[in-house]
């Protein structure tokens, strides 16, 4: 594997590398490709044969998918995410597996694999055909092993489709939706943008003395935060279902929208305000989910390309809303920065098995509208809730219901706590609501 290694050296610089006709081929970015690199591919010309047969590709990867090549990542429950729609008769099976089949084709993410060489690359496979499987549970997608997207359909036609954490976010999830309806009436759609952009896009902010700046600025930020205490002993997560009905979600958009900040805000101060009572903690760190698409072809992009925004919400006086808010603010001017950069830097312990530099999450996602594809009138019969994280403490995800039209809708989703000693969530529940509703 010695000579692989320096290959993934090359690839980390730039390089894409694939096959044709059993030849070694290779695309390099100006100055990468030196004597010194053609004797890397000589070297490993076997292993690379080898490793890219089938029509595979090896390509460089962002910085923010390094987690993709950990193998408890690729296992864990967490990893994947779930949605089941009730169709109002049978489907056609085979427009229904092309439509699904060509999603897998035009976006590279779901069938890229991530291997670790020096550094971590992606391993791109062909297009391959995502077969209907019969019954409602789909095999379960492993990040080493692509298409990332399975499918199943029971005899009741409720279509159940399962996507690996690895290749999606909230809004790749809307994205592929609006495209499998399209695709199953037989539309011809443009090609997505390109994955390599985003790499190179990722580079050069990195090179950049933006990217220092807002290093210096979480250094600083979090240099000294506190360690909540933990909730609980690592064990078992306990969750329990929440709902914010549309009444009090009308509350907190109009709360929101007369303060001058967002829904999201408002929600994650509630959230704040309730874990500073259940652990008499009033400073604390809090991971938030964000996609990183700083690009307007991301917004076409499907990927997992997301990372983590760290707030660290200090709650001990004034008006928690404003307290948030202004945190927010601060750290999505510095946001672009990815976190693995910012946690090579931090030297925050925490004990085995948890989380080194935090152990709350919170995540609202906004396109719970926009999940149901055009199809054959289907209604969405669960939502993509996703587990709480490996070494957790603490977590909530609420999906935005909202409907596309601007109609109220409300928040739904789990709150989710580790370890038995966690009694009563119900009750942190109730709280949460209680707090909403008085949060103006």
């Amino acid at each position: 594997m010695s000579d692989l290694l320096a290959v993934g050296e090359l690839v980390d610089r730039g390089v894409e590398l694939w096959t044709e006709d059993g030849e070694l081929c290779f695309l390099a970015p100006p100055g990468v490709f030196t004597d010194s690199a053609r004797a890397a591919l000589r070297a490993a010309r076997a292993e690379l044969i080898s490793l890219l047969e089938g029509g595979k590709r090896l390509a460089p990867a962002l910085l923010i998918e390094r987690g993709r090549v950990d193998d408890r990542f690729a296992e864990a429950p967490a990893g994947v995410r779930t949605m089941s729609f009730a169709l109002s008769g049978p489907p056609d099976r085979a427009a229904l597996e092309a439509a699904l089949s060509e999603l897998v084709a035009r976006h590279e993410v779901l069938r890229t694999a991530y291997v670790r060489l020096r550094g971590f690359a992606r391993l791109v496979h062909p297009p391959c055909p995502v077969p209907l499987v019969p019954g409602s549970q789909p095999p379960r997608p492993h990040a080493s092993c692509p298409p990332l997207l399975t499918a199943a359909l029971s005899d009741d036609h409720v279509l159940t489709l399962t996507v690996h954490g690895s290749a999606v976010d909230g809004m790749s999830l809307a994205l592929l939706m609006e495209e499998l309806g399209q695709l199953y009436a037989g539309a011809q759609l443009p090609p997505p943008p390109s994955a390599q952009h985003q790499v190179r896009r990722e580079r050069a902010y990195l090179a950049s003395p933006e990217a220092q700046a807002a290093q210096r600025y979480w250094l600083q930020r979090l240099g000294d935060a506190p360690r909540l205490p933990l909730l609980a002993v690592p064990g078992s997560p306990e969750s329990i279902p929440v709902v914010v009905p549309p009444s009090l979600a009308h509350t907190v958009r109009a709360g929101a929208a007369a303060s001058g900040t967002t829904p999201f805000t408002v929600l994650l101060a509630a959230f704040g305000q309730t874990l500073a009572e259940v652990t008499g903690a009033s400073d604390m760190t809090v991971a938030v989910p964000v996609a990183h698409r700083w690009h307007a072809d991301d917004e076409r992009t499907v990927s997992g390309a997301r990372d983590l925004l760290l707030l660290r919400l200090e709650l001990g006086s004034g008006d928690p809303v404003a307290l948030v808010h202004r945190e927010r603010v601060n750290a999505m001017e510095h946001g672009r920065l990815p976190f693995e950069v910012l946690l090579s830097d931090l030297d925050l312990p925490r004990p085995a098995g948890r989380h080194p530099v935090f152990g709350i999450q919170f995540a609202l996602q906004g396109f719970g509208s926009r999940l149901v594809p055009d199809l054959l009138g289907a209604r969405l019969a669960s939502l993509p809730i996703a587990p709480l994280g490996e070494g957790m403490d603490c977590g909530l995800m609420l999906w935005d219901c909202a409907g596309r039209d601007g109609a109220d809708g409300g928040y739904v989703g789990e709150l989710a706590c580790d370890g038995v000693a966690v009694s009563g969530l119900e009750g942190v529940r109730r709280r949460y609501l209680e707090l909403l509703a008085t949060m103006f």
